[in-house]
């Protein structure tokens, strides 16, 4: 009778204690991911604005659309590095920063026609609206990053 007693007593302990640790591990996930976000100075800001222009610019000229598009993830890449993720490339960077990405799928759309870009020999000219695409998933993930451009 005794040992019943203390067996229900103990089990009536336990969904309390198991949703006290979840919780803790909520916390900390979220207290972690949001020590990773970077808060940006003005004048990086302003730097990153500036580059995003230029990269804007570049994609009006049919010639120099594939460099805006490598030049785009190269920005990307670079915010990525100044947050922290680990890495040697831009996609083991992305891979260590997919929990932001989770939304913008098209992040490895743009990061394998930039390979593509970078690689290729032959390739067809990039039309303005594909370029327009990329560029706008590219800054996305700059948003995503806390880089408001």
């Amino acid at each position: 009778m005794v040992s019943q007693e203390c067996n229900t007593s103990f089990q009536q302990y336990i969904l309390p204690a198991a949703v006290f640790i979840i919780i803790l591990f909520i916390i900390a996930c979220v207290k972690c991911i949001c020590s990773r976000r970077q808060k940006w100075s003005n004048d990086c800001l302003r730097s990153y604005e500036e580059k995003w222009k230029r990269i804007e610019y570049l994609s009006t000229k049919e010639d120099t659309r594939p460099l805006a598009i490598i030049y785009a993830c190269s920005l990307l890449d670079y915010a990525l590095k100044k947050q922290g993720y680990l890495g040697d490339t831009l996609n083991e960077r992305l891979n260590s920063a997919q929990n932001i990405f989770i939304v913008n799928n098209g992040i490895w759309k743009v990061h394998r026609k930039r390979n593509q870009l970078a690689h290729e020999t032959d390739m067809k000219p990039l039309n303005e609206e594909d370029t327009k695409q990329y560029l706008k998933i590219i800054r996305q993930g700059l948003f995503d990053l806390n880089v408001f451009i």
